[in-house]
């Protein structure tokens, strides 16, 4: 009885070094896999059964876990033009990649019978829309003075910048009078050039209060 009761011991003591060494060891391996993929990629891929490599390994259509660093991620399927990005991430961050495929023969009729991938590519077209915004608002200084208020004896016009197809100036004439208005308008000029910028490199709209 006292020698079954020692093996059970053993037994039992023998059982629970294995677990604890299993329960370590899994421990490391986790701290040592976030360590290693410590970066996290995001996809919003289109079409949704697009083949997807990563590094020219292929990878499924979901988040990934990824080593921080340099890596091209490339999308390709039959019947649409393949496209590939060059992209950088470091530990701890999370990148976003959105690609949208367009058919090889310009037709978008798979996107108008899939709301998913529609609904991808509408969000990869409003990015770059975004995209294309920003760079201008950060190329023209001119952004950077805008809008504009003269209101001193009176409230008399104001100029605001807006990007469409390029950069667009708006001169809110605070008058129905067309002789004012354009004394509004030079007054509104020559503050520009005194601020360095010359209105006629612009395209400029006007609006009165009659319209």
């Amino acid at each position: 009885m006292q020698e079954e009761r020692e093996q059970q011991q053993r037994t039992t003591l023998i059982l629970g070094i294995i677990v604890g060494a299993v329960v370590v060891g899994a421990v490391i391996w986790y701290i040592l896999y976030n360590v290693r993929y410590s970066a996290r990629l995001e996809l919003h891929i289109a079409p949704n059964n697009a083949l997807i490599y990563l590094n020219d390994k292929e990878i499924r259509n979901r988040n990934q876990q990824i080593r921080p660093g340099e890596h091209v991620i490339r999308v390709e399927r039959e019947g649409f033009e393949t496209q590939e990005e060059e992209f950088s991430v470091a530990g701890g961050e999370t990148f976003n990649v959105s690609i949208a495929l367009l058919p090889s023969d310009g037709n978008l009729d798979w996107y108008n019978n899939n709301p998913r991938d529609a609904l991808i590519l509408d969000g990869v077209r409003q990015r770059e829309q975004d995209r294309i915004v920003q760079d201008a608002l950060n190329s023209d200084p001119i952004f950077g003075i805008l809008p504009f208020t003269e209101d001193e004896f009176g409230l008399k016009y104001v100029i605001e910048a807006a990007y469409s197809n390029g950069v667009r100036l708006l001169i809110r004439l605070n008058t129905c009078s067309d002789m004012v208005a354009e004394y509004y308008k030079e007054q509104a000029f020559e503050w520009l050039r005194s601020q360095g910028f010359e209105p006629n490199n612009y395209h400029i709209d006007y609006m009165t209060l009659c319209g």
